[in-house]
This record gives structure tokens, sequence and C-alpha cells, in this order.
């Protein structure tokens, strides 16, 4: 009897242990969980914080950076990348800037002011003058040439006519198809309205020279003159760099910009070569008109409104302003 109840000692002690085992087993197990979840949280969530915001970025929106709060490395990483990302984002805004100017010094201006970590250019409001540029296509000319040689036309104007601009100190931030607008004097500083009038105005006569010369190439080969219709306007201007992330652009806008609009409709019933200034624009070249010759001079209504402006065409000058002989055709001049 004795050594039964030994024997059951024995084993409901070992059982206990068993029981013990098994819990502290368990328990364990309960605690490597959780401290693998509590691990896995602490790390993966950071970085799917990061991977969320990566896309984001790739959709254009950084403001995912505020999202990502961490002090570690990973946080550390994402805020690394944002700034790396709004880096390269502001380089490609400059890069879309630059390429709407041939201008030296403003260029350099752009160079510097990114190199200086300066914001993008914003919006201001000064006094500048606006030019519309407007090529005629005859439609003899499309009856007999093919649209591609009409639009190899159309370029070929357009690549002598930018530099032209460039040169006179503007800025071209409109292309679309036969038409062009330039600013002048409002970038990469602005200047006072009779210096931009005066470099915009000899601008468009060395564009009417330009293709005066272009027209005398193409009667040589035959073909039909282009007409080249030209509008200036000065006066006030909200200007600045406008568009989306991926694509900025430094353009203008305002009532000056919707003169010079108004003038480039009316020299499409003026064939050959036509430069109309508005009346502030005529104003602004007090101390240069000796220096140049006007032709007719009339009213116009505005469409937008009932106001009458003043219109005076040009016709010449007496001195180049900038030479651009390297840009008219071989053995052509101004």
């Amino acid at each position: 009897a004795a050594a039964r109840e030994g024997q059951e000692a024995i084993e409901s002690q070992t059982q206990a242990q068993l029981r013990t085992i098994w819990l502290l087993g368990g328990a364990a197990a309960v605690l490597v969980l959780g401290a693998g979840l509590l691990v896995s949280r602490w790390v993966m969530g950071p970085v799917e914080a990061l991977e969320q915001a990566t896309l984001a970025v790739a959709d254009g929106r950084e403001d995912t950076i505020e999202g990502i709060e961490t002090r570690d490395e990973v946080g550390d990483l994402a805020r690394a990348m944002f700034r790396l990302v709004a880096s390269l984002r502001q380089e490609a805004q400059y890069r879309d800037l630059l390429s709407q100017t041939l201008n030296p010094e403003a260029q350099e201006h752009l160079r510097e002011t990114l190199a200086a970590g300066g914001a993008l250019l914003e919006g201001h409001q000064t006094r500048a003058s606006v030019m519309y540029l407007r090529l005629g296509i005859p439609l003899q000319l499309e009856d007999r040439e093919a649209p591609t040689l009409v639009l190899q036309s159309l370029e070929a104007m357009m690549q002598g006519i930018i530099p032209i601009i460039n040169r006179h100190g503007g800025m071209v931030d409109v292309v679309s198809g036969d038409t062009l607008r330039a600013l002048f004097g409002v970038f990469p500083s602005p200047l006072p309205p009779a210096v931009s009038a005066l470099q915009a105005t000899h601008a468009g006569l060395e564009i009417v020279a330009f293709g005066q010369a272009v027209n005398e190439a193409r009667a040589a080969e035959a073909s039909p003159p282009l007409d080249i219709g030209i509008s200036l306007a000065t006066g006030r201007v909200i200007a600045g760099a406008m568009g989306t992330t991926g694509r900025l652009q430094y353009t203008a806008i305002g009532d000056t910009v919707e003169v010079a609009q108004r003038l480039l409709q009316a020299t499409k019933s003026m064939p050959g070569e036509t430069f109309l200034l508005s009346e502030e624009a005529y104003e602004q070249l007090a101390q240069a008109r000796p220096h140049l010759r006007f032709g007719r001079y009339g009213r116009l209504q505005m469409e937008t409104d009932a106001r009458e402006i003043g219109v005076y065409e040009v016709r010449g000058r007496e001195f180049r302003l900038v030479d651009c002989s390297d840009l008219y055709p071989a053995g052509a001049g101004p």
C-alpha cells in the first residue's frame, strides 16, 4: 500500500510538472508571437507607409511626407527620398523655364536662383510689353504643297523668329501652330516699360525684315510668300510661373494681353508684313520715335467691351538694335 501511494504521488507530481511546462511553453509562445507582431508592426508599418508615400509621390502628391513621423532609419530614408524628389522636380521645372528662352542673362538668372535654393518665380504685377505674331499661309500654298511642306515652311520661319526675339530680350511663352506670343520686360527681372517697348519694337521690325528676306528666297523658288502679322501692346500684366507640378511655364495675363490679341486680329485683313502698336506702346517710345517710321493710325474697338484703342502702324527704323544677320537665309540680308 505504501508503495502504491508513493507511485501515485510521483505520477501526480509528474503531471503537475508537465502542466507547468505546458503553461510556461504556451506563455513563452504567446510572448514570442506577441513580440514578433510588435517588431513586425514596428518595422513593417513605416516600410508600408514609405511604400504608400512613394506611390503618392509618383502621382504628384508630395504632402504624404507628413504621414511618416518615425525618427528611425526608415523615417530618415523617407524624408531623404522626398527631398530628392522635390529637388529633381524643381530642377525639371527650371529646365522648362530655360527651354523658353535663349537669352543668356535669363538662363544665368535661373541657374543662380536654383543654386541659391530660391523659390520658383512668384506672380507679380508689372508694366511690360506683349507681342503676338501670326504667320499667314496663302491659300495657293495650301493647295499646291503637301501638308508636311506647309508645316516645314512654318517651322523654318519659327526657327529664325524665336532667336530674334530672344536676342532682343524677349521670352517666347506660347507657340501654337502659326501663332506665337512673346513677353518683354518681365523676365528675368522687370524693366521700365519704355525699355521693353523699344526692345519689342526693334524685335518686331527685325522679324519683318527677316520675313521679307525669307519671302525673297521663296520667290526665287517660285513659292508664294508668307504673310506676317505682328502686334505689340505695352501696359500692366500679371506675370509669373504657372502650370502643373510636372510642367512649369512663365507667362502673363491681363488687359494688355487682350489688347495685343485684338491688334493681331486686325492684321489678318492686312496682307504682307504688318506691324501694329497699341497707343500706350507708342507713347512709351517717345524718345525713340525720331528713329522709327510710322504709317497709318486708327481706332479699334475691343471685342470684350466698348472701349476703343489707338493703333499705330510701324513701317521702319533708322538703325538695328541687335545684329541678327546670321539668321537670315544664305545670301540675304536686312
